[in-house]
């Protein structure tokens, strides 16, 4: 019996690390897997540009709010039990979205997917920091990295491949067959409760719920500008009840006893600018690779599979970075500076995307999106272990709670603002590019085209059309797709670089310092050697 139980204790930190790291990939690739299945989604469902943001934003937003709720609740109900309902709920959704015969279902589906994903994510860094200390725990970190850098970069190519051979519907099921098998081993091995030791905090359901709705109505404002206008009533709604919501929450959350998010993180300023660097770098990514990925299917006419394989530069490098961002030597590069060069490389990789022509030529945007995914790599490790670094042992969960909910946020708000950067740019161009003469006589035509391109729909937008007339508008339709491309890409690079330099001048100001993280990780290496 004593060679059973030694057994189980020497393999059940190799199973922990596994099932964290499948899951965390598995529940992150749903964020952009579907970047490129959405021009077969868009074909196959018949759905606007709006429609397709609510795919993508449903997913992130319920997953983003439920976030923070999920390490409390681990503290509270144990980690291993939720950690299996979380698979149950998510597999479940992934089912949903697999049979959903309407995008209004689909919806509904991929928000069920979000509160799954939240359970497995807020739940994931928390059961490694019970699991492992020290130069294990680094590691452990380390894989948990690579396996978000890896799953934000190759959610497009195996997109891409699942849609090329059968659908977009693959792309969902394939999460089933992963779930189940995570969920028997999961009951095999999980069986102890994982619970803090420190008298559990009562969990924040009005703070959640508050954020989620402020969320909600941001994102709704921003999609719906698309179609209704920056002026028109519902938008105007909208954002008021944004700033309301935001404002009764911050007034609820500063007058709480257990806030949301535990005032001795908020208190330092170094935290505060880790969660805007998780916020943005995963926004600004994310955002533009949801159009990028429509302009490559939609305008310039490539398969699934090969506008996915663009995409592997960037797969690869963040992949590698995340692997070799725990490890020495890259672990002892003051965390400050990583941060920073996370935000620059990934802004700079989609910044000199602008540099390219209408038809984008392989070599210079695979080495552009390599640039991005070096950063998104670097960033996944170094803001996870920052998360850990500024939080006692007994907050490491809410801290890297905060870290991955302003990722997806992030992520959510990034499609939509990119989106109707896109939409508007797209209609200006339309109306600035001269139309061919007597192209399209017929205005109601017209519009429905302008809407289409403004959609992203490219030169599928030219279907149903003579085909002498979408010889004469080839043209046309794509130089105004690339400008609205390239005004998201440029915004994305200038806004990052600007907050990249902020971030670099703001923490040179703050404490935290290499030998703050080496003094924390020689402590959690002792602790582990006398466990």
């Amino acid at each position: 019996m004593s060679g059973t139980t030694e057994n189980r204790s020497s393999v059940l930190p190799q199973v922990t690390l596994v099932l964290v790291c499948v899951t965390t990939f598995m529940l992150l690739l749903d964020t952009t897997v579907v970047n490129l299945a959405l021009a077969d989604l868009q074909n196959s469902l018949g759905v606007t540009l709006a429609q397709l943001q609510w795919v993508i934003d449903a997913y992130l937003l319920t997953l983003g709010t439920f976030l923070l709720l999920s390490g409390a609740a681990g503290d509270r109900f144990g980690q291993n039990r939720l950690f299996v309902i979380g698979l149950i709920i998510f597999t479940a959704g992934s089912l949903g979205c697999s049979i959903s015969p309407n995008v209004a279902l689909l919806v509904v589906a991929r928000g069920v997917q979000g509160v799954g994903g939240a359970l497995l994510l807020g739940l994931g860094l928390p059961m490694l920091r019970h699991t492992f200390r020290g130069a294990q725990l680094n590691k452990a970190v380390g894989f948990f990295g690579a396996s978000i850098g890896l799953a934000t970069a190759v959610g497009p190519l195996v997109g891409g491949g699942l849609t090329n051979i059968f659908g977009w519907r693959a792309i969902f099921v394939l999460n089933v067959p992963i779930g189940i098998a995570c969920l028997v081993w999961a009951a095999r091995w999980l069986r102890g409760e994982q619970r803090s030791d420190r008298e559990y905090r009562p969990l924040d359901i009005p703070g959640a719920l508050t954020l989620g709705v402020a969320l909600a109505s941001l994102i709704f404002a921003f999609i719906r500008i698309n179609i209704a206008g920056w002026t028109s009533a519902d938008v105007m709604i909208a954002f008021v009840v944004f700033m309301m919501f935001l404002a009764s929450g911050i007034y609820m959350e500063r007058r709480r006893q257990y806030p949301l998010v535990p005032r001795e993180l908020t208190n330092q300023m170094t935290f505060r600018i880790a969660a805007l660097a998780a916020f943005l770098s995963n926004g600004l990514l994310v955002g533009a690779s949801a159009l990028l990925a429509l302009y490559f299917q939609n305008t310039l006419e490539e398969s699934p599979l090969t506008a996915g394989l663009r995409f592997l530069p960037l797969s690869v490098l963040a992949f590698l970075a995340g692997v070799f961002g725990g490890r020495p030597p890259f672990v002892s590069i003051p965390l400050k500076a990583q941060v920073v060069l996370s935000l620059t490389s990934t802004s700079l990789g989609l910044g000199t995307l602008v540099l390219t022509d209408e038809s984008m030529p392989a070599a210079a945007t695979m080495f552009s999106l390599a640039l991005a995914g070096l950063g998104m790599g670097i960033g996944s490790v170094c803001l996870s272990r920052l998360a850990l670094v500024l939080a006692a042992p007994s907050q490491a969960g809410v801290s890297a709670g905060v870290i991955n909910t302003m990722r997806q946020i992030g992520a959510s708000v990034g499609v939509a603002v990119f989106g109707a950067i896109f939409s508007h740019t797209a209609t200006a161009q339309t109306n600035d590019l001269q139309l061919p003469a007597g192209a399209v006589e017929d205005r109601g035509l017209l519009a429905e085209l302008l809407d289409r391109i403004a959609s992203g729909e490219g030169l599928h937008a030219l279907s149903g059309l003579p085909v002498d007339v979408q010889n004469q508008l080839r043209n046309f339709v794509g130089t105004a797709s690339y400008r609205g491309l390239t005004s998201v890409l440029l915004c994305a690079s200038v806004v990052g670089l600007v907050v990249a330099v902020a971030t670099a001048v703001l923490l040179s100001r703050q404490n935290l310092s290499p030998q703050h993280d080496s003094a924390h990780t020689a402590s959690d290496a002792n602790e582990y050697e006398s466990g």
